[in-house]
């Protein structure tokens, strides 16, 4: 972009300017895709091990890509462009800050003063390799020396606080680029809306004195409520005084760690933040996020296509979960599979292993060019294959599927096994006697005598799968352009990559609350007894 003819956030010209981004975007095209230089699908894992392993020639990258590199690095400033124009990438600066509430302020100011002046910046160039920012200090390394030629042709990054969101903009851009789904000059017009969109003002405040009323009668009708409730249990309460005594170490952490933190969200969720200033605004963001006025309501990024997505996704999951589940647990009960308490114990460790670790393996697996999965089709095959599988949103959600899968049948397997214990087998021999097959069977006799132990398991099942963050955000990562996205992640995304829009996140807190609240009734009723 810069390299390009863009200017920065703050420079004289338009930021977002379309043209230049497009121009930088088919160079990259060039590179990545017709000319194949670059891996797909490339990130600093992968090409830091391509490298270590002699099978990338050159790396484009900053002094950070030299930290835990095995092979020798040959530094140069990075080459001119296509029409003999200088790349222009980022200069950044060392600093380091000192709390204002910091308790040992001196000594703390002392040490980022050791660390930035003469000695402290030797030991930091010729231990660490580091590119320190003295200039009295002599450049002795190759490395140094070449990022100090580099200095000399970069743009000095801007301290603007839409920064993080302009990077946001233009990497949407450059995936959408790289997989073939929009051309440069359409990712780049999408890029520039996206980023006017995120960066405007804040709207103006909303009245608050109704407010600040409306919260003064609900909180004494809560504490009218709370007395009266009182009043009638007085005499339970004192028969179960020392039962509320011994479950109050566990009351006192959880009403810390879950009551207080929701109800802090739910108050952030009637405020703005922008630009590191809180405004009120009523319901605003719940209006926003209902309505979608920025984007059409059947488009990633709006509340209704994720919500969607989302109960996709728990029904997908569920469905998968109970079948294979349930399959395999009736399958280790027959006495004619060897090893049965083998099987068992190795089927359980998918559910056993945290779960960040399987989806990053499984993110792994599904790479374009060098997964398993796609390696194992291509020998399977006899024919290359390299299928982009966060390219569309049906093998991306596959994708997902899958790793969360995985992780999930376990759990439903257990359930099953546990419950086939008290399932006779004589009253299947009696039906089978009778002619029934062997779905009629369990339909009518094995899965009632299951159903008591896996309806709960089904719907806490819902739940967690209805809030699978991890899975979601590490392997697929909302491709493509946020398609993916459940509720949970796309409230992170507009919280800490989207231009901090705390408040918009925290209404997506509420309504995911209100969402799950309505399911626990429901399935509640459904069970016939408390279960959620």
């Amino acid at each position: 972009f810069l390299g390009s003819g863009g200017v920065p956030l703050g420079g004289d010209g338009d930021p977002v300017d379309p043209a230049p981004l497009a121009e930088g975007l088919r160079k990259l095209r060039h590179l990545a895709v017709e000319a194949r230089i670059a891996p797909s699908q490339a990130t600093a894992e992968l090409v830091g091990r391509l490298y270590d392993e002699g099978n990338a020639t050159f790396v484009l990258s900053g002094p950070w890509f030299v930290a835990d590199r095995t092979r020798p690095i040959a530094a140069a400033p990075l080459p001119a462009l296509e029409d003999g124009t200088d790349a222009s990438p980022w200069l950044t600066v060392d600093a380091a800050f000192v709390s204002a509430t910091s308790t040992q302020p001196e000594p703390a100011t002392a040490l980022a003063t050791y660390l930035a002046g003469p000695e402290g910046s030797e030991i930091r160039a010729r231990v660490g390799k580091q590119a320190v920012t003295l200039r009295s200090q002599p450049l002795t390394e190759p490395l140094q020396q070449a990022l100090a030629a580099q200095a000399e042709r970069a743009v000095p990054m801007p301290s603007h606080p839409d920064l993080g969101t302009w990077f946001e903009a233009q990497a949407r851009a450059i995936r959408a680029t790289l997989r073939g789904s929009a051309t440069p000059d359409e990712a780049a017009e999408a890029a520039a809306r996206w980023f006017r969109v995120l960066s405007r003002p804040a709207p103006p405040p909303s009245d608050a004195a109704p407010w600040k009323v409306a919260g003064v009668l609900g909180g004494l009708a809560l504490a009218v409520a709370a007395a009266r409730a009182l009043q009638r249990q007085r005499q339970a309460l004192r028969e179960r005084a020392w039962d509320y005594v011994w479950i109050l170490p566990a009351a006192g952490p959880l009403a810390v760690l879950v009551l207080a933190p929701f109800l802090v969200g739910a108050a952030v969720s009637l405020f703005v933040h922008h630009q590191g200033t809180w405004t009120f605004v009523g319901l605003h963001n719940f209006v926003q996020l209902l309505t979608s006025p920025d984007c059409p309501v059947t488009t990633p990024m709006s509340f209704p296509y994720t919500l969607a997505v989302t109960l996709l996704w728990t029904a997908a999951n569920l469905v998968a979960h109970v079948g294979l589940g349930v399959g395999v647990a009736l399958l280790l009960r027959e006495p004619w599979v060897a090893l049965r308490p083998v099987w068992r114990a190795l089927l359980v460790l998918p559910w056993a292993i945290p779960n960040y670790i399987t989806a990053l393996v499984w993110k792994a697996m599904f790479h374009a060019q060098y997964g398993a999965i796609n390696q194992l089709v291509a020998r399977m095959s006899g024919a290359p294959f390299e299928l982009d599988w966060f390219g569309s949103f049906a093998t991306a959600f596959s994708a997902n599927l899958l790793t969360n899968t995985w992780l999930g049948f376990p759990f439903m397997m257990v359930t099953a096994l546990g419950a086939l214990q008290a399932v006779p087998r004589e009253l299947e021999e009696a039906a089978a006697l009778d002619g029934a097959t062997w779905t009629a069977r369990f339909r009518h006799v094995v899965w009632p005598l299951l159903a008591p132990a896996m309806v709960p398991a089904i719907l806490m099942g819902s739940v967690w799968t209805f809030n699978m963050f991890n899975v979601v955000f590490l392997v697929s990562g909302g491709e493509p352009d946020g398609a993916t996205e459940i509720l949970v992640s796309d409230a992170w995304r507009w919280a800490f990559s989207r231009g901090n829009r705390y408040g918009y996140a925290s209404a997506y807190a509420v309504l995911i609350f209100g969402v799950l609240l309505v399911w626990s009734r429901a399935a509640n009723r459904l069970a016939g007894r408390r279960i959620l």
